[in-house]
C-alpha cells in the first residue's frame, strides 16, 4: 500500500507537468513586484479550484493572499506558494518555487482518500517585502495547520538549514528649527545626534563582525540648507544569527539613540516598523525524511544545511509548528542566485525536470507524515 501511493503521487506529478510547466512560464513571463501580483495570484487560485479545492483570497486582509483546502482529517499538511518578482524578473525564483509546492499539494491531494488527512495551499504575496506570514499566524491562518513544507528554488540542492533574525527600527530625532540668517542661535540640530548616533552603531558592528549585520539609512534630512533640521528620521535594520543576539542589539542601538539625542538636548522617538523575524528552525526529522525523498525522486546531489543571511517570515512559524525550507537546485551549471540569469534558468528544461522530482518528493513527504503522524511527535 505504502509503495503504491508512492508511485501513484509520481505518476500524477507526471500526467500534471504540462500544467505546472505552464505555472512557471506564466509567472516569468508576467514577473509582478511586491503587493502587485494580481496575475499571479489569480492564475494560481484559478487552478486550485480547477483541481478540487476550497480557495478564500485576501486571507488576513492581505491582498493577492489566499488559503486553499481540501480534506478535513488529520494531519493537515500546508504548502506555501511565494509570487514576488523584481523589476528584472523572478530572480528569487519564485515562478519554479510556485511550481514545485502547488504540484506537490495537488499530488497529495488525489490520493487523500486513500491516507486521510488533509492539505492546504497558502498563497503568500510580497513575500520579499513584508511579514505576510507573520500576519497570517496572528490572524489565526496557520492555526489548523500540524506541518508546512515550502520547496525553495535555488542555484543548488540543500538542506533546510537557518535564516537570520531580523528587526527594523525607526527612530525620529526632535530638534528645534531656526534660520540660518534670523534666529541661528536659537535652533537645535536634530541632524547632530543622528550622526553621533550612526557613529555609535559603527562602534557596536566592529564587536559583532562574524555574527550580525546592521544598516541603516536616513529617510529626511533637511529640505532647506537655510534652516537648521528640527526632525530626523532614520531606519535600521538589524540582523543576528539568533534571537537572543538580536534583542541584545535592538537594546543596545536603543541606548544609543537615547544617549545621543540627550547630548544635543533633543528627543528621540522609538518604534519597531512590525514584529520581529526569527531565524528558522528547521524540523531536523522532517528535513531528514525529505532528503531521502528527494533522493528517491532522482535528486541525488544534496548539499548541507543552507543557512542564508536573508531573513524569513517563515522562520516565526517555525517555532509553533514543524517546518522545512529545503532549497532545490534548478540550474545545470553555475549562475548566481538572485541575478537575471537565475530567472532565465527557471525556465530551463533542467529546472522543470528539477521541479517535477521535488514536487514528488515533497508531496511524499506529505504522505509519509499523514500516514506516520508520529513523525511529527518525534
Amino acid at each position: 500500500m505504502e509503495n503504491s501511493i508512492r508511485y501513484s503521487i509520481r505518476k500524477i506529478i507526471d500526467s500534471k507537468k504540462e500544467k505546472l510547466e505552464y505555472v512557471v512560464d506564466f509567472m516569468y513571463k508576467n514577473p509582478e513586484k511586491a503587493y502587485f501580483e494580481e496575475k499571479s495570484s489569480s492564475m494560481l487560485v484559478n487552478l486550485l479550484k480547477e483541481e478540487g479545492f476550497e480557495v478564500d483570497i485576501d486571507i488576513a486582509g492581505i491582498e493577492n493572499s489566499f488559503k486553499a483546502v481540501c480534506g478535513s482529517g488529520k494531519p493537515r499538511i500546508a504548502y506555501i506558494c511565494e509570487y514576488d518578482a523584481k523589476e528584472s524578473g523572478h530572480v528569487y525564483g519564485h515562478n519554479i518555487t510556485s511550481a514545485i509546492n502547488l504540484g506537490a499539494a495537488i499530488a497529495l491531494r488525489e490520493v487523500l482518500d486513500k491516507i486521510g488527512g488533509s492539505v492546504s495551499v497558502i498563497g503568500c504575496p510580497s513575500e520579499s517585502r513584508a511579514p505576510v506570514k507573520i500576519e497570517m499566524m496572528k490572524k489565526g491562518i496557520f492555526d489548523d495547520i500540524d506541518a508546512v513544507l515550502c520547496g525553495h528554488a535555488m542555484d543548488k540542492t540543500c538542506e533546510s538549514g537557518s535564516s537570520l533574525g531580523m528587526a527594523l527600527m525607526e527612530i525620529e530625532f526632535k530638534g528645534k528649527s531656526a534660520h540660518t540668517s534670523i534666529n541661528f542661535n536659537e535652533g537645535i540640530s536634530a541632524l547632530s545626534p543622528c550622526i553621533t548616533f550612526f557613529n555609535l552603531i559603527e562602534s557596536i558592528k566592529s564587536k559583532h563582525i562574524d555574527s550580525t549585520f546592521i544598516n541603516y539609512i536616513i529617510k529626511n534630512g533637511g529640505e532647506d540648507i537655510n534652516l537648521i533640521p528640527d526632525d530626523i528620521i532614520c531606519n535600521i535594520m538589524i540582523k543576528a544569527v539568533d534571537i537572543k543576539n538580536l534583542d541584545i542589539l535592538c537594546k543596545e542601538i536603543e541606548d544609543c539613540a537615547n544617549f545621543s539625542s540627550k547630548l544635543y538636548n533633543c528627543s528621540a522617538e522609538i518604534s519597531y516598523l512590525e514584529d520581529k523575524y526569527m531565524p528558522l528552525k528547521t524540523n531536523e526529522k522532517l528535513s531528514t525524511l525529505t532528503c531521502h525523498n528527494l533522493k528517491e525522486c532522482g535528486i541525488i546531489e544534496i548539499h548541507g544545511p543552507l543557512n542564508i543571511m536573508a531573513s524569513l517570515d517563515l522562520g516565526n512559524i517555525s517555532y509553533k509548528i514543524p517546518t522545512i525550507h529545503p532549497y532545490i537546485g534548478i540550474c545545470s551549471s553555475p549562475v548566481k542566485y538572485y541575478s537575471k540569469e537565475f530567472s532565465d534558468c527557471t525556465i530551463t528544461a533542467y529546472a522543470k525536470e528539477q521541479m517535477l522530482k521535488a514536487a514528488s518528493a515533497l508531496s511524499i513527504t506529505g504522505v509519509d507524515i499523514i500516514q506516520k503522524p508520529e513523525i511529527l511527535k518525534e
